[in-house]
């Protein structure tokens, strides 16, 4: 949570958490939305399963 506050206002912000690493089972969908976070997160679960085989990481 983040919030500023100044003569007597205040500002909140929260931000939800969420762990990328469940969305792996979620592969099917991550390709079919058109949301960017999708492929965002799918570009992250792709370098966590490459992490030493530095040849399928570049393909």
């Amino acid at each position: 949570m983040f919030y500023q506050s100044l003569w007597g206002y205040r500002v909140q912000f929260e931000f939800p958490i969420v762990k990328l690493l469940d969305y792996e089972a979620q592969w099917a969908d991550l390709e079919a939305s058109r949301n960017p976070f999708a492929i965002v997160t799918m570009a992250h679960l792709k370098t966590k399963t490459t992490r030493k085989d530095f040849q399928s990481r570049k393909d």
